[in-house]
């Protein structure tokens, strides 16, 4: 449940045209409705990576949820462009005419924040709790790099592969988007109504 950050050293003075267009980008994403209509092909990629390796572990695909698309979506952009600091971590999100802020602590204490984001942001439609797990890394973001990132993370393998306390749960909904510097992985155990 905790993020997991990759990260490599590379200086701020380098990174500036490629923030500016994960910016621009980001905020596009929140000015317009349409974030899940179309994914990009690093998502399309990750989603891929995931199944494969669910499969490689006799786990079933997951159905790829729009809803879930578009508040990961929403998220990598807000995240782009509010990176969080001081105690909220990488679950937290700022404030928006669209969804409440909410800073997700170490202690879990403002889970049902994270939870909620889904109903929240689709005003319903999608009725189930959301789970989310996130990977950022100071470098371009890739779908290898946001794989290894979970895998190593005992937390967030558990929750790509039922395992531990995840075990007697079924991910019936899934959504997943990348940014620049971030990936983000939405689970639901509602199917997309």
């Amino acid at each position: 449940r905790m993020p997991i950050s990759w990260s490599t050293q590379t200086p701020p003075q380098q990174r500036r045209p490629a923030r500016t267009v994960a910016w621009l980008s980001a905020l596009s994403c929140l000015l317009f409705a349409s974030c899940a209509a179309a994914a990009d092909p690093a998502s399309e990629r990750l989603i891929d990576l995931i199944f494969d390796y669910r499969a490689q572990n006799g786990l079933p695909a997951i159905p790829v949820s729009p809803s879930l698309s578009n508040v990961a979506a929403l998220h990598v952009a807000d995240l782009e462009r509010h990176m969080p600091s001081g105690q909220c971590n990488n679950h937290s999100w700022s404030a928006s005419k669209r969804w409440s802020a909410c800073c997700y602590t170490r202690d879990h204490a403002q889970a049902r924040c994270m939870w909620d984001k889904p109903r929240e942001i689709t005003r319903g439609a999608y009725r189930s709790h959301g789970f989310e797990i996130v990977c950022w890394n100071a470098d371009r973001m890739t779908p290898e790099i946001a794989m290894d990132c979970w895998r190593r993370s005992a937390t967030h393998h558990g929750v790509i592969l039922n395992r531990g306390k995840w075990r007697d749960i079924t991910w019936r909904a899934l959504g997943i988007r990348m940014s620049q510097h971030y990936a983000v992985l939405w689970l639901g155990m509602e199917p997309e109504h």
